[in-house]
C-alpha cells in the first residue's frame, strides 16, 4: 500500500524514469535552509527549489551528466533535517528504493551561519546513524560527499574574528579531510561566485562520477578533493603530530575539537524567518502530508503483522559485482 501510494506521487511529478535511464538517488542533510537552497538550485539545478529543514523533502529530476545533450541520468533527490535523525532515516527507508545499488549522500556545512564547533560530531553521528538504521554504510557501499557551501567566509575568517587564527584554520582543515579519508567520502567547498564549470565538476563527483578537475587539499575556500585521493601522509603534510586515526574518536571531538574550534556547543537549526516552513513540493502535490500518512500507515502494518520487524529497515544491499572504495 506504501509503495503504491509512494509511485502515485511519481506519476504525479512526471514518468522521468522511463526508457534506458540510469537511476540515481540522491540524499542531502543540509546544515541551514541557506545552504540547502543554494546546493538544490545552482548544483543539482532545482527549478524554483522551495528548500525547507522539514524531516524530508523530495524532488526528480533527470541529467545529461556527461554532458552530452541527452538527460540520460533520473536523480531522486531526498532533503533529510540537520543533523540526520532516526525519524527522517525510517521516512526515507519507505519511500527510497530499496534495489538502488548506490545512494549519493551529501552533508552541507555552513560557513556562514554555520556552527562549526559541532561539524565533527553531526558528521559522524549523522555516518553512524545511517549505518544503524538502514543497515547499510555508506563508507562500504555508497558515495558521500561532506561540501564546506559559502566558504569563501573563510578567506578572511581569521582576520575578521578575533577567535580565529592560522592554526585553526589549519586544524580545521585537516579535521575535516580527515573525516573524508577515514569515511571514503569526498570533500568539496563552494564559494558564492564559484564558476560553472567547477560547478559542474561538483556535480559529477556528488553523482559518483571522475572529475576532470585536479584536487585542491589547501585552500579551505576551494577545497576539492574526490573520495581516495586524499591520505594519511597528505593530511600530516599540514602538522605531522596530526592524529589521523582518533579523529572519530570522543576523547578527540569534545577533547581537541570542540574545545578549540570557536562555536556554541548546542545548535539550533538555521532558518531564514522569512520563508514559509515548507518541504520541495512536488507540482500539484502537498507531499508532507502525503509522507505523513504514509508512515503513519507503516507503523499501523508493523502493529498488525508482527512477523515484519525490519520493514523499515532497507533491503541491504548487493554487494557483489560492486566496486571497493
Amino acid at each position: 500500500m506504501v509503495t503504491n501510494l509512494w509511485n502515485s506521487l511519481l506519476e504525479t511529478n512526471g514518468d522521468l524514469s522511463g526508457g534506458s535511464k540510469t537511476e540515481t538517488t540522491v540524499v542531502i542533510s543540509g546544515e541551514s535552509q541557506a545552504v540547502l537552497q543554494d546546493f538544490l538550485v545552482r548544483v543539482l539545478e532545482v527549478p524554483d527549489a522551495n528548500a525547507s529543514l522539514s524531516s524530508i523533502g523530495y524532488y526528480c529530476k533527470d541529467y545529461g551528466l556527461d554532458n552530452s545533450s541527452t538527460n540520460d541520468t533520473v536523480l531522486h533527490i531526498y532533503t533529510l533535517e540537520w543533523p540526520v535523525t532516526p525519524m527522517s532515516l525510517d521516512l526515507l527507508s519507505i519511500f527510497a528504493k530499496p534495489g538502488a545499488r548506490s545512494i549519493k549522500w551529501v552533508f552541507l556545512l555552513d560557513w556562514l551561519d554555520g556552527n562549526k564547533k559541532l561539524w565533527l560530531r553531526n558528521l559522524n553521528e549523522s555516518f553512524e546513524l545511517v549505518r544503524q538504521k538502514l543497515q547499510r554504510d555508506p563508507c562500504d557501499i555508497d558515495d558521500s560527499s561532506i561540501l564546506c557551501m559559502q566558504s569563501q567566509c573563510c578567506k578572511n575568517l581569521e582576520v575578521a574574528s578575533a577567535t580565529w587564527n592560522s592554526l585553526k584554520m589549519e586544524f580545521i582543515n585537516q579535521a575535516l579531510r580527515t573525516v573524508a579519508f577515514l569515511k571514503h567520502a569526498s570533500l568539496l567547498a563552494l564559494e558564492t561566485y564559484t564558476s560553472k564549470e567547477d560547478i559542474i565538476e561538483i556535480r559529477k563527483v556528488v553523482a559518483g562520477q571522475k572529475p576532470s578537475r585536479a584536487p585542491e587539499y589547501i585552500k579551505l575556500n576551494q577545497l576539492f578533493i574526490p573520495k581516495d585521493s586524499d591520505s594519511e601522509g597528505k593530511i600530516k603534510t599540514m602538522g605531522e603530530k596530526f592524529p589521523v586515526h582518533m579523529v572519530l574518536e570522543e576523547s578527540f571531538i569534545s577533547g581537541q575539537f570542540e574545545r578549540l574550534i570557536p562555536g556554541e556547543l548546542k545548535s539550533e537549526p538555521i532558518t531564514d524567518p522569512g520563508t514559509p516552513n515548507k518541504v520541495v513540493q512536488l507540482e500539484g502535490v502537498d507531499i508532507q502530508k502525503e509522507l505523513t500518512e504514509a508512515y503513519n500507515l507503516q507503523k499501523a502494518s508493523l502493529m498488525e503483522d508482527s512477523t515484519t520487524p525490519s520493514s523499515l529497515s532497507m533491503e541491504p544491499l548487493d554487494r557483489g559485482g560492486l566496486a571497493g572504495p
